[in-house]
């Protein structure tokens, strides 16, 4: 299986809203899906955008049925996230 790049643009959601849905998943056990290896999440002037690596998309995909109605109780509309094969990762060295 190929590891993917998932980007999530969410012009609709604001930073309390993503502090709101990152609780609601804790609550649920979701906190930190199965096959997730990293998030980032940023927020500016066209809202939020989300960037998530996962092991496969089918990992994506489970994490999907729980994170989309998650969304939906928060008033976000459930975007269609662009995915992509992840080509390489780099981290810094360690000491």
């Amino acid at each position: 299986m190929k590891k993917i790049v998932a980007v999530f643009a969410q012009p609709d959601m604001t930073l309390t809203a993503y502090h709101q849905v990152l609780k609601d998943l804790t609550a649920s056990g979701a906190g930190h899906p199965n096959g997730r290896l990293s998030h980032f999440a940023s927020s500016g002037e066209k809202g939020m955008v989300v960037v998530d690596t996962y092991d496969s998309i089918e990992s994506l995909q489970r994490f999907g049925e729980t994170l989309m109605p998650v969304l939906v109780k928060n008033g976000i509309n459930p975007p269609v996230p662009e995915i992509s094969v992840l080509e390489n990762e780099i981290y810094p060295p360690t000491k």
